[in-house]
């Protein structure tokens, strides 16, 4: 590694911090027969803690895991496919195995390779014409890693996308195949807790009380100055304590943040790491994104934007609705604010953290808070 802090794949457990109250949850749940239901804000680690969670099983005994994300699937013909390659690939030592088995099990349709444009790697194709055709490919994928002799352990990413798929059975077809493999665990990953609540925990739905919830919480600034120093001391570099708890602080503690900070911060040359070399990194990373941030206009009105920057300003706001924060930014109204709140919300640009709304991508915060000043 020229660089430890990870920002897009799991390498192992020496580059992972913390997370052993969470990984030995989910070893619990997988032993114990539970399925599971991890959610979070975005990039906060939920899939490198799942792929820390595949590292731990693979040491005790032989597994099968399977990842896959569908955060950019629109429906069940999609999921079919993303679920098809997911599986496949992890039964497959190379591309021609992975298209023989496929061709094999899924003799219902006509299965071809393609290279994906952006990996590099060989990608299922499914020829599917019809739900009926993905009713059937789901069935025969469920029924043969469920016939495996190791332990199979499905995780999907951001699994709340399912309830939008459109005709409103996706999620019953999904349930009845899952509850016909007993010896398959799911961990359900997610990024939408109102909507994974109301999957998992509404009476009306047919996940219900199918998983076990669990919040991923964001890594202690104590615990996470210890990973981060120890780091630097391998490359044989000196970070203060203190500098290196400021840093996490104003990254929020959130997981994608930090580690993007510090691997900047690592690529300075240097015994010691001071305040110039994090002021040097802190502005980097602002300027560099400027570009983007300043294009992120055209998808808010004047006034969402307002109250966006209001927000950042306040590096947490309270009482959003109170008439001395209205007057404080020239926010106009009570009710334009519950509007554009309504619209934020359900777009992620911000979230509720104790009881105070932030701006969710933390370095656009941060451009804005300064850029208010």
């Amino acid at each position: 590694m020229t660089n430890p802090f990870v920002l897009t794949q799991y390498i192992s457990p020496a580059y992972f911090c913390d997370r052993e109250a969470e990984t030995a949850r989910l070893l619990t749940n997988i032993e114990n027969g539970r399925n599971t239901v991890v959610y979070s804000l975005r990039r906060l680690g939920k899939t490198q803690l799942v792929q820390h969670l595949f590292h731990k099983l693979r040491e005790k005994r032989e597994v099968l895991p399977v990842y896959f994300d569908i955060f950019h699937t629109r429906d069940l013909d999609q999921f079919t496919l993303a679920f098809a390659d997911a599986v496949f690939r992890s039964l497959s030592t190379d591309s021609t195995s992975m298209l023989e088995k496929a061709t094999k099990i899924l003799s219902n349709l006509r299965v071809t390779l393609s290279i994906d444009p952006f990996t590099g790697s060989p990608t299922l194709q499914l020829d599917i014409k019809s739900p009926r055709e993905s009713e059937i490919t789901l069935r025969r994928i469920f029924e043969h890693i469920s016939a495996q002799k190791q332990q199979v352990i499905v995780a999907i990413d951001e699994f709340q996308q399912v309830a939008g798929y459109p005709g409103g059975s996706a999620e019953a077809m999904l349930r009845s195949f899952m509850a016909g493999c007993p010896n398959i665990r799911f961990i359900f990953l997610g990024s939408v807790k109102h909507l994974l609540v109301s999957m998992f925990a509404s009476e009306s739905s047919p996940f219900y009380q199918s998983a076990e919830m669990m919040k991923l919480g964001k890594i202690e600034t104590e615990v996470y100055t210890r990973f981060v120093r120890r780091l630097f001391r391998e490359k044989g570099s000196e970070i203060p304590e203190e500098i290196t708890s400021e840093i996490i602080k104003w990254c929020r503690n959130h997981t994608y943040f930090v580690q993007r900070f510090f691997n900047k911060l690592y690529t300075i040359p240097g015994e010691t790491v001071g305040e110039d070399e994090v002021k040097t990194v802190l502005r980097e990373l602002l300027l560099e994104n400027e570009p983007v941030f300043n294009d992120y206009r055209r998808f808010y009105t004047r006034f969402q934007w307002d109250l966006l920057s209001a927000i950042a300003r306040e590096n947490g706001a309270k009482n959003i609705y109170s008439s001395a924060f209205i007057s404080k930014y020239g926010l106009g109204s009570a009710s334009s604010i519950r509007t554009a709140m309504q619209s934020l919300l359900k777009r992620d640009s911000i979230h509720e953290e104790g009881g105070k709304i932030f701006v969710t991508d933390v370095f656009f915060s941060r451009w804005l808070e300064y850029r208010g000043r």
